[in-house]
């Protein structure tokens, strides 16, 4: 949701809030953090086994991996 405030203006308005309103909002907004930290790592994987799926990948070795990422 865009509101159009800049990060400074909210962050100037979180400065007004009581303490239990700050505690309140640091665990709204960690509990929004870990949600689309889910959504993307669920993107990540469906897009990982739809690449498996279609030959873009194959399985390697970890040893396999770690001479792929040392060229």
């Amino acid at each position: 949701m865009k509101t159009g405030m800049t990060f400074d203006q909210i962050v100037g308005l979180a400065d007004g809030l009581s303490l239990p309103q700050k505690e309140s909002l640091v665990e709204l907004l960690s509990k929004s953090l870990i949600e689309q930290r889910r959504a993307s790592l669920r993107k990540d994987i469906r897009d990982a086994n739809r690449e498996f799926r279609t030959g873009k990948c194959r399985v390697v070795t970890p040893a396999e991996l770690m001479q792929e990422i040392a060229r």
